[in-house]
């Protein structure tokens, strides 16, 4: 863990855009009376923690790990049937969402449908960066 997270720091620090191992996930906060797995604060469900409201984000925001900055882009390709393909903005945080010891990143899209589980190599981009 210690050297991935050396290597995730300097290519923060660097500013420029890099590829990262993720572990895609979903989630809908649509669904957070009926599975509280998806419900960070109950009395409000579709605030996410960049203060956004997820109802006008599904498809475009995921939650990522604390160690990328909230509005980092990841840029998703080959995934299986195409489902999670796409530029993803973290835009949210979540209790589960974490780096794994190998430096796997785990992001949870904001979707209304299942997403396959699956490890991918993903662009990252980072916040003020127009490319």
């Amino acid at each position: 863990m210690m050297a991935a997270a050396v290597l995730l720091a300097a290519q923060l620090a660097s500013g420029q855009p890099f590829e990262w191992r993720v572990e895609t996930a979903w989630y809908d906060p649509g669904l957070c009376r009926t599975a509280p797995i998806n419900c960070f604060d109950p009395l409000y469900p579709y605030r996410m923690a960049a203060g956004h409201d997820a109802r006008e984000w599904y498809g475009r925001a995921l939650a990522c790990p604390e160690e990328f900055p909230l509005e980092t882009k990841f840029i998703i390709t080959g995934s299986r049937f195409n489902l999670a393909n796409g530029e993803w903005l973290c835009l949210d945080r979540g209790g589960m969402i974490v780096m794994r010891p190998d430096g796997t990143a785990i992001v949870d899209l904001l979707s209304r449908h299942p997403v396959w589980r699956e490890r991918l190599v993903v662009s990252v981009r980072l916040p003020n960066d127009d490319r």
